[in-house]
């Protein structure tokens, strides 16, 4: 078990919630107010199980988060690990369905609750709200690269990741601690079939990097953890999801002169950071969780 300290004020809950989320937050104190806010938003006292799994933080996230609601429980680990804070998160939660937010995602009001119960009324093994990608604000490449990446096969429905997503008792069953390589969203996509899965009524909308370098980065980080992880399915068996393989839909954008300067540019950014990410794979150096430095 995980080495672990647990802030005071955690208001010790005697209801049973409807669901346990699981926020891991390494230096977010820009973005984990507005997420738990969201979070909260609508939710009875008790309704919900929130552990904030801090790890390595130095900019006061653990404070912030504290504060923002005596339903919110956080737990501090020392080392910077996403996986290690969602495995640190499944230590202390008691409910399920299981929810795993991060922590500069926000939330429609009372997105959670619903998505339990949709899970509870169809029997899915995991779920999550429609995605919401909103560009306002970013570059123009940032843009046209998001307009692009939404065509291709990573967002066939029903889509479930990307910041957001949750898993029945049952279903949590079906793997063990999250893996050091990263990639939980390929991960879930190799875990449950698409009949396996549910989108529920409201919407989730995850905070995008704002510059090309900030997106290049973290494309990077998870194609990296992408091949890290495809490599431990091959040895144990499991077949790693092909995603955004099929060209179809870039051939697609490429012959159409509306479409074209947007394909190339996914192209581009795809045939470089695949390059990069592969370079990164095979040196068997630190794996490192890039950040987007420009919307945090």
């Amino acid at each position: 078990m995980s080495a672990w300290r647990l802030t005071p004020s955690y208001h010790l809950d005697v209801t049973t919630p409807v669901a346990s989320v699981i926020v891991p937050a390494h230096n977010e104190a820009r973005v984990i107010e507005g997420c738990l806010k969201s979070l909260l938003a609508g939710a009875a006292p008790d309704e919900l199980e929130i552990v904030v799994a801090c790890n390595g933080c130095t900019d006061g996230t653990e404070e912030i988060a504290a504060a923002v609601s005596p339903e919110v429980r956080v737990v501090v680990a020392e080392e910077a690990s996403k996986w290690g804070a969602m495995n640190l998160g499944d230590e202390v939660a008691t409910a399920y369905p299981r929810m795993y937010l991060d922590a500069d995602v926000i939330l429609s009001e009372r997105a959670v609750q619903d998505l339990a119960a949709e899970m509870a009324k169809t029997g899915a093994l995991v779920g999550a709200p429609t995605i919401r990608l909103s560009t306002k604000g970013q570059s123009w490449a940032v843009r046209n690269w998001y307009d692009a990446y939404q065509q291709s096969g990573y967002f066939a429905p029903p889509f479930v990741g990307l910041g957001f997503y949750g898993i029945s008792e049952v279903g949590r069953k079906r793997f063990g601690p999250f893996p050091a390589s990263g990639a939980d969203d390929l991960l879930i996509k190799e875990t449950f079939a698409p009949h396996e899965r549910v989108v529920s009524d409201g919407w989730f909308e995850p905070a995008l990097p704002k510059t090309f370098k900030d997106l290049y980065n973290i494309r990077v980080r998870q194609l990296t953890a992408n091949k890290l992880r495809s490599e431990a399915a091959a040895g144990s068996g499991l077949t790693a999801g092909q995603l955004e393989r099929d060209p179809r839909w870039l051939l697609q954008m490429l012959t159409k002169p509306k479409t074209a300067p947007k394909g190339l540019l996914y192209l581009v950014m795809r045939v470089v950071s695949e390059g990069h990410a592969m370079a990164r794979s095979r040196s068997k150096s630190d794996f490192v969780w890039s950040r987007d430095t420009s919307s945090h």
